[in-house]
């Protein structure tokens, strides 16, 4: 059944080639040679707060703010059109190349009213008071949500009809759902049993995991585990070890932004933390920061670390994860 390994391992060769594809252009080339390209009918829509959005046309000067958007733009092969992100937006490479025009709290605004950008793309966890300094200030707003299945599937849609790509973004859509499909359906083979707890810990300090609601809330879900933060309402908790303790979860996925393989295994040594079922019984992961926290393309790859992790007997070790020895170190003689 490990050879299941083979199809999972496609999407992370696929998004490199989509992403190499998508630096060829640099982004101030969209001003020369776009107008032509991406101009369209007027485009009107709602967006993630339920809002009417009206556009005159397609965009060809766009300012993502957040990170998972700006990351399928690159992958529909537009990230030439950016002329703006927030200092969150580091992947791919490219992206780097694009100006900072600010984060999810701190806006440059005379910057942006010099750009002239015809939209601006922002999360739905942006405060609602600098929305609406935006739109004050003429600005055309789009807020985007990509917290769980159904409201990717929802913004990528709306997100195609911003970028005159909405082909693209139905193959996009069609890749993803099967390599979704694929994973379900090889645990959905599995004989009847009880999900295992999982803690997935943004943080250890402090202890900060996902939540109810959450996109790895749900990809805990699709790979067969419980969250044990789902009975929650934030969909990034912080808690004490104390609230970890009595969940007692059977396996932690830990990102590589909270710690390193000896860090973990310092934790291992704690009497503590040695008494959880994960370290006890040797089932404690590494995961890269940016796939646990960011809902992008690369969410694909973040379920099948997730899935291997919990049901390695039939998924191989993917790339990104890794597993961290937590039993205690032989003695020497």
């Amino acid at each position: 059944m490990k050879s299941l390994n083979r199809i999972l391992c496609f999407p992370l060769i696929t998004l490199s080639v989509i992403f190499s594809a998508s630096c060829k252009k640099k982004p101030y080339e969209s001003s020369k040679d776009s107008s032509n390209v991406y101009y369209s009918d007027s485009i009107n829509f709602e967006d993630a707060r339920g809002e009417p959005i009206a556009l005159q046309h397609s965009a060809i000067k766009i300012v993502s703010l957040v990170p998972s958007v700006t990351e399928y733009i690159f992958a529909l092969d537009r990230g030439h059109l950016l002329i703006g992100r927030s200092e969150a937006c580091e992947f791919p490479e490219a992206a780097l190349e694009i100006e900072v025009l600010g984060s999810s709290k701190s806006i440059m605004s005379e910057r942006l009213v010099a750009l002239k950008p015809n939209v601006i793309l922002v999360s739905k966890k942006m405060e609602a008071h600098q929305i609406a300094k935006l739109e004050a200030q003429g600005f055309s707003i789009v807020v985007f949500d990509l917290q769980n299945w159904n409201a990717v599937l929802r913004d990528l849609e709306i997100l195609g009809k911003i970028l005159n790509a909405e082909g693209d973004v139905q193959t996009l859509i069609s890749w993803l759902t099967r390599k979704r499909t694929t994973i379900e359906a090889e645990i959905g083979s599995l004989e009847e049993s009880t999900p295992l707890s999982t803690a997935v810990l943004h943080s250890l300090d402090p202890l900060r995991a996902a939540g109810a609601g959450s996109f790895i809330d749900e990809l805990v879900s699709i790979s067969g585990g419980s969250n044990m933060m789902e009975d929650g309402s934030s969909q990034s908790p912080t808690l004490s070890f104390k609230a970890l303790f009595q969940k007692q979860p059977e396996v932690i996925l830990i990102s590589t932004q909270a710690a390193d393989g000896q860090g973990v295994k310092e934790l291992a040594k704690d009497p503590m933390w040695s008494q959880i079922p994960a370290f006890k019984n040797n089932r404690v992961y590494l995961m890269d920061g940016d796939t646990l926290a960011i809902p992008g393309p690369r969410h694909i790859i973040a379920l099948e670390q997730i899935a291997a992790a919990l049901h390695p007997d039939i998924f191989d070790n993917p790339n990104g994860l890794t597993h961290v020895n937590t039993q205690p170190e032989p003695q020497r003689p």
